[in-house]
């Protein structure tokens, strides 16, 4: 077989010069070493000299080691197993050499660098790459060797590195020329002689040593150091969209990204920039701005109109909007820990006890920069603050996510609550301001004192949007407010005697007369949900009453419960008449308040005494009729109060109908209070509750109240389960408040309570009246309204016509009727109602009247002579009187 033919030998490249730039001033002595390249910096372009200078300028941790030791980035990500060489990637991940090279100097001091093409190692330095066929195609195996050596070669012995050395690390090259020459390559044998000679294509050489100079003036340093630090947030964003990022496992990518903001909260928090407000507020502001668009990109939008790029978080991802939300988190975190840190170093706090340090630290003076009163001119947390409210209100961003951003930062500021308050203002940002409030209650320990404040500004506020007011005593009452299982305080107890109110005091050391609040900004969460909710509100209530009137016991509150009231009123707060609406929402969940509000009834004039009785519904329609506070409140009742009462027992009557029914207990309470009062309209909700002995005494009373009073006495009476008395017993002692002899009331009463009383016969069984008819007639001497009565159930209960007419009809002529003139109209009327209907029965009782009496009948009706005729003529001789058959004739 014939063998392959020699492969042919590569074409000689052109002596083509590359230029890179590098460091090193004129006159500055900086050896010629400092500005070799290492491994790293050969593939980055960078040099070792510039970078260790910006690392100790920007205090950045090392990013470089020796030549020979730091591979390059992509097979670093590769073979990474630590946090401390991805810290090398996050550094060293600024790839961009344009904007590398603007970096590390000035325009106006560009030096240029020229050397030929890479080396190429063959076997007598130590490679193991043979020539051949292959070496094309490992050409890429070949330059990667150059980063991949183990072990650095070591000087000879006259100090310096050999030539084959020189291959792996330049600088070997560049230590044999003098320190302060520079020089073109064309003049590179002249100056290095036979080693130049030596080397021959295959050398690095700078063209001139003057190195590129950090800026002298502030305002250059502050420029660069914020090209630099966009070049850090850029450095993230340009790993993501890498295909070195492809290597890295999950977990090193987290690690990755966790250096990256580590670095970049260095630069924008770090101790250096704080003498720098400008210059820190830049910084930060460039950060936020960046996981600001993270997060406008994971919430689903698009910033400054451009599209979602590779790399951009992903839509509506949760996960990603929750990470740029923590990066945030992060900025205000590390902000907080640099400036009290930066407090404590500075007033020799940082050598105490931690806990006394921490306890000695003004954070409100440090957070807010304010001394004296004053704002200092620094870059506060505060100012931070602002700053993420603007561009959180610039993007719209939804306020879910402020909410879930304020209960993570480490110290809300006070212009939070500005925001929240301005938000809660307005209808459309309302709802989701006070849930902010709310969860900042429950989940931030320090703001818990700050919103309670914001909420009770809100519920006192004035102006003409009630809303504003309506919604925050709902938040404050449905999701904040707990009656909990806290003893009252005394001033709550007003309507008990000190030996009553013993034992409901849970044993208090004062009786319950004060209490207090520990730490300047720390409320127990039980405590603010209970106890301060009562007393701003009971405090509120009372300023409802004249400025002197005086209570039962005063309310000693914590010196800031009583602040926060002075402050309420130094502002604009709402008229005394819409200060009860949150106490009545509390009476609600912890009806033993109701006795505060009945007790500055008392002390107001009577235009608030008149607001008060009409606004109790509001509370009392909420509270069951079964509650025992109740039940206390009318039984403690006094006649300054019993407008408020007799408001209450009508509205429980209301609002247990179709329920259970009132205790016996409330009748009780009231014949007390009317034993005192006398006033009648006390028994009207009760009317029904009342002992059957105390009704039929107090029945007379109710009888001559108005139409609407007695309409609703008779109406919880018709409508009792266990009335003290039956209908028809209470119709009979209708009729027999009036009787020829004696009127226990008018007769216009009664004829009014008679008639409320039919009104209501659905209610009843009609057969009543029929009953209670028979009962008064057997019973003697006729009511003066009996006939009036039996008239109204001819007409209007027709099933007992035939009743009235053969029952009590005869009855009456029994008695002699005619004897009362009155009597004896009504009777008539009765026949003439029946005679219709009931000919034959009206016959019947015609026929057995006198003979006077049926002749004044029939001259006054001759029409009924006829029926009366029909009737005798079928009745047997004898059963009918000799005057009615004569008067016939």
């Amino acid at each position: 077989a014939e063998r392959s033919p020699e492969p042919r030998a590569k074409k000689a490249r052109r002596n083509e010069q590359r230029r890179v730039w590098t460091s090193g001033g004129e006159g500055e002595g900086i050896l010629a070493d400092e500005d070799a390249f290492d491994g790293d910096a050969l593939f980055a372009g960078e040099a070792e000299a510039v970078c260790r200078r910006f690392e100790d300028y920007f205090g950045l941790p090392s990013q470089r080691e020796p030549a020979g030791h730091v591979p390059a980035p992509a097979l670093l990500a590769s073979r990474t197993t630590s946090q401390a060489e991805l810290a090398r990637i996050a550094l060293t991940s600024l790839n961009s050499l344009s904007l590398k090279r603007s970096l590390l100097r000035g325009r106006a001091h560009e030096k240029i660098v020229a050397f030929s093409e890479a080396p190429v190692r063959g076997p007598s330095a130590g490679g193991n790459v043979g020539a051949g066929p292959g070496d094309e195609a490992n050409g890429e195996a070949k330059d990667l060797a150059l980063f991949l050596t183990a072990e650095p070669s070591l000087p000879d012995e006259s100090g310096t590195l050999g030539l084959a050395d020189a291959a792996r690390d330049p600088r070997g090259l560049l230590a044999r020329q003098p320190r302060s020459t520079s020089f073109l390559v064309e003049d590179f044998s002249e100056a290095a002689g036979n080693d130049a000679a030596a080397l021959g294509d295959d050398f690095l050489l700078p063209v001139d040593a003057a190195s590129a100079r950090l800026p002298a003036d502030n305002a250059g340093r502050d420029a660069l150091q914020i090209q630099l630090f966009d070049e850090v947030l850029a450095s993230h964003h340009r790993m993501e969209k890498s295909p070195f990022s492809t290597a890295l496992s999950p977990a090193q990518v987290a690690c990755f990204d966790q250096v990256s903001r580590q670095v970049a909260l260095h630069l924008a928090t770090g101790s250096k920039n704080l003498v720098n407000a400008a210059l820190q507020r830049a910084m930060c502001k460039a950060f936020m701005l960046d996981a600001f668009e993270e997060l406008k990109l994971a919430l689903g939008g698009a910033l400054n109109g451009r599209a979602p790029a590779a790399g951009d978080p992903v839509v509506g991802n949760e996960l990603a909007a929750k990470a740029a939300l923590g990066k945030l988190v992060e900025l205000f975190y590390a902000k907080f820990t640099t400036d009290v840190s930066r407090w404590q170093e500075t007033s020799s706090q940082g050598i105490k006890v931690a806990a006394v340090a921490a306890a000695k630290t003004p954070l409100r003076e440090i957070l807010e920069g304010i001394r004296g009163g004053e704002r200092r001119v620094t870059f506060t947390y505060a100012e931070l603050f602002e700053m993420f409210v603007a561009e959180f209100e610039r993007l719209q961003l939804p306020k879910r996510e402020l909410r879930a951003f304020l209960n993570d930062i480490p110290v809300v500021p006070l212009q939070a609550f500005k925001m929240l308050e301005a938000q809660c203002l307005v209808a459309g940002t309302r709802k989701m301001a006070l849930l902010t409030v709310l969860s900042l209650i429950d989940f931030k320990p320090s703001c818990r004192w700050q919103c309670l404040r914001l909420l009770f500004w809100l519920a006192y506020s004035g102006g003409d949007d009630s809303s504003i007011r309506f919604d925050t005593i709902r938040l404050i009452i449905n999701k904040i407010y707990s009656a909990g299982s806290h003893p009252p305080m005394r001033w709550q107890l007003n309507h008990l005697s000190d030996e009553e109110a013993a034992p409901l005091l849970g044993g208090a050391a004062d009786g319950g007369l004060s209490w207090e609040i520990s730490g300047e900004d720390f409320v127990p969460l039980q405590r603010l949900k209970g106890r301060c909710v009562e007393d701003v509100a009971t405090i509120m209530l009372r300023s409802m009453a004249p400025k002197a009137a005086e209570f039962a016991f005063p309310i000693r509150v914590p010196i800031r419960v009583e602040q926060l009231r002075g402050e309420l009123f130094k502002g604009v707060v709402c008229s005394p008449k819409d200060r009860v609406w949150l106490y009545l929402a509390l009476c609600i969940k912890r009806p033993v308040l109701l006795h505060g509000l009945v007790e500055t009834f008392t002390k107001c004039d009577q235009e608030m005494k008149e607001h008060l009785v009409n606004s109790i519904e509001e509370a009392l329609k909420y509270i069951p009729a079964s509650e025992p506070e109740l039940l206390v409140l009318v039984q403690k009742a006094a006649p300054e109060t019993e407008r408020l009462i007799i408001k209450m027992l009508h509205i429980l009557v209301q609002t247990s109908q179709g329920k259970e029914a009132l205790s016996k207990d409330y009748g009780d309470a009231v014949t007390r209070l009317y034993g005192i009062t006398q006033n009648p309209r006390l028994l009207v909700p009760v009317f029904d509750l009342l002992s059957r002995q105390s009704l039929l005494d107090f029945l007379p009373a109710v009888m001559e109240l108005d139409v609407e009073e007695v309409t609703t006495a008779f109406q919880q009476f018709v409508r009792s389960k266990a009335p003290p008395l039956s209908v028809s017993e209470l119709l009979t002692e209708l009729h027999h408040m009036n009787s020829p002899t004696e009127n226990v009331v008018p007769v216009k009463a009664s004829m009014q309570a008679l008639n409320v009383i039919f009104g209501m016969r659905e209610h009843f069984d009609p057969k009543v009246y029929g009953i209670v008819i028979q009962a008064l007639v057997e019973a003697g001497p006729l009511p003066t309204l009996f006939m009036r009565t039996v008239i109204q159930v001819v007409k209007e209960l027709p099933r007992l016509c035939d009743f009235i007419v053969m029952q009590i009809l005869p009855r009456l002529v029994r008695q002699e009727v005619w004897g009362n003139d009155n009597m004896w109209r009504g009777f008539m009327l009765v026949l003439q109602h029946t005679f219709a209907s009931q000919s034959a029965g009206a016959a019947r009782v015609l026929a057995i009247l006198p003979m006077s009496q049926l002749e004044d009948v029939l001259v006054q009706h001759p029409d009924w002579k006829t029926h009366l005729l029909d009737f005798v003529a079928r009745q047997p001789a004898g059963a009918v009187a000799p005057h009615v058959r004569q008067l016939l004739q």
